[in-house]
C-alpha cells in the first residue's frame, strides 16, 4: 500500500510517496519525493507500479542468488532513491532562496522608488514654500510702504498742526 508522507521543512509542507514491501524476512520502505503538492492518483500509480516491478524483479531472481544480489539491488536502488530526494530537496530550498533573493530585491526597488517620491515630494514642498515666502514678503513690502507713507503724511500733518498751534 502507498501511503503519503507530509514533512515540514523550514515552514514549508514536502510531499513523498511511501511504500513499505517484505522481501524474504526483510522489510523495505522505498519513498519519492514529490514536491509541494499533494500528488496526483497518476503519481501514486505510477509510483506503485515501479515498486512493484523492482519488487517482483527481486522475487523472481533465483533463491541463491537473492540473498546478496537482492540486498545490493535493493541497496542501490535505496540509495538512488535517497540520491533522488536529496537533489529534490537540494532543488526546492534553492528555489526557495531564489524566491527569498528576487523578493529582497524587489522591496530594495520599491524602496528606492519610495525615497525617490519622497525626496520630490520635499524639493515640490520646498518650491512651494519658496514661493509662498516671496508672496508674503512681497505683501509685506506693500503693507511697509503704505504704513511708510501714511506715516510721513501724519507725521508732516501732525508737525503742521504743531507749527500752526505754536505760531497762534
Amino acid at each position: 500500500m502507498v501511503f503519503i508522507r507530509k514533512k515540514k521543512i523550514k515552514g514549508s509542507m514536502y510531499y513523498y510517496l511511501v511504500k513499505s514491501a517484505r522481501i524474504g524476512n526483510e522489510l523495505r520502505k522505498y519513498e519519492k519525493y514529490i514536491g509541494k503538492k499533494e500528488p496526483t492518483k497518476q503519481q501514486i500509480k505510477e509510483f506503485r507500479e515501479k515498486v512493484n516491478d523492482k519488487i517482483e524483479q527481486i522475487k523472481a531472481m533465483p533463491k541463491k542468488k537473492n540473498d546478496v544480489s537482492i540486498l545490493k539491488e535493493l541497496k542501490k536502488f535505496e540509495e538512488e532513491q535517497e540520491n533522488k530526494l536529496k537533489k529534490e530537496q537540494e532543488n526546492s530550498v534553492k528555489h526557495i532562496e531564489n524566491r527569498k533573493k528576487s523578493s529582497i530585491e524587489e522591496i530594495k526597488r520599491k524602496k528606492a522608488k519610495l525615497l525617490e517620491k519622497k525626496e520630490k515630494l520635499i524639493l515640490k514642498t520646498k518650491k512651494n514654500a519658496k514661493e509662498e515666502a516671496k508672496e508674503i514678503l512681497k505683501k509685506y513690502n506693500i503693507l511697509k510702504n503704505k504704513l511708510e507713507k501714511n506715516y510721513k503724511k501724519n507725521f508732516n500733518k501732525a508737525v503742521e498742526i504743531v507749527f500752526s498751534e505754536i505760531m497762534k
